[in-house]
This record gives C-alpha cells, structure tokens and sequence, in this order.
C-alpha cells in the first residue's frame, strides 16, 4: 500500500531538506506531471521556477528524456525510482545530483499513484571542485534505476 501526502506532513522533514522537494501530480495515467511544488533550493540550483508547468511542456526545453521516464516508472509502476544527472540542458554540466522519486497513492484509490515526492540532492563535480578540465566524476549517471524498498 503506498502512502498518501497526508502520512508525509512537511514537519516531519529536517527542514533543511525541505527546499530540495518538489511534489508532482499525476496525471494522463503516469505519461505526464505538473509540478505542484518546487523547492526554492532546486529552483536555485536550476536558475529558474517552474512551478505549476507540465512535464511534457517543460522536458521538450530541459528535462533529460530518462528523468521523465523515472517519473513514468514511479507513477505506473507504484515503486520509487532513483535517478543520477547534471545539470547539463542548463549549461551547468558541472552540477551533478541524485533525485528519489516516491510515489504518493490518489486520495481514496487503493494503489493508484497521484502524486509523486521527489528529494534532490546537489552537488558539484569533482572537476569543477579541483579546476581540473580532466576531472571526472567518480561514477556514471545510472538512468532509471528502479529501486525496491520492500
């Protein structure tokens, strides 16, 4: 049974992780998103708002096709996913980050996803770090990892 927004109230959070959350809603049977809320540290780190936009509208100028099929996996799939990227669509290659999206059942409908919590956690890469043009960062991005926590 996947639990509702309401078992998730933002006081139970450290709130120096709340502005890395954002809250997407669900809709056209997992094939699309809206964010609800985004934080104001992803919005920092992106350079932009984007609260209230589709994911379809936004992805065909910045998302990166696999972090939208992470969401499709989460919401269709009622399991959380992990994702590894950059910031590269942004011109900031140079920020890397991890992104665990949990889905959040709709309302009274028994497993059906209707919303999806995603933490963000931002980084810089090791070749930014050290000025290094031949720094890489220790590991690849790892696309659509379904992660299973039960």
């Amino acid at each position: 049974m996947l639990p509702e927004r309401a078992d998730l109230p933002p006081t139970d959070f450290d709130p120096k992780d709340l502005p890395y959350l954002v809250l997407l809603d669900v809709s056209n049977q997992g094939q699309d998103f809206t964010y609800r809320l985004v934080g104001t540290g992803v919005v920092g780190f992106v350079g932009r708002e984007f609260t209230g936009l589709s994911v379809s509208a936004y992805q065909r100028r910045h998302e990166e096709p696999e972090m939208v099929e992470a969401y499709s996996v989460a919401a269709k799939q009622n399991r959380p996913t992990l994702y590894d990227g950059t910031l590269k669509r942004f011109d900031k290659e140079f920020v890397v980050y991890e992104r665990l999206a949990l889905p959040l059942q709709a309302g009274n409908v028994d497993g059906e996803t209707g919303q999806i919590l995603a933490a963000f956690d931002f980084n810089y890469a090791k070749a930014h770090l050290t000025g290094s043009k031949t720094g890489v960062w220790p590991h690849a991005p790892q696309r659509v990892q379904a992660v299973n926590f039960t």
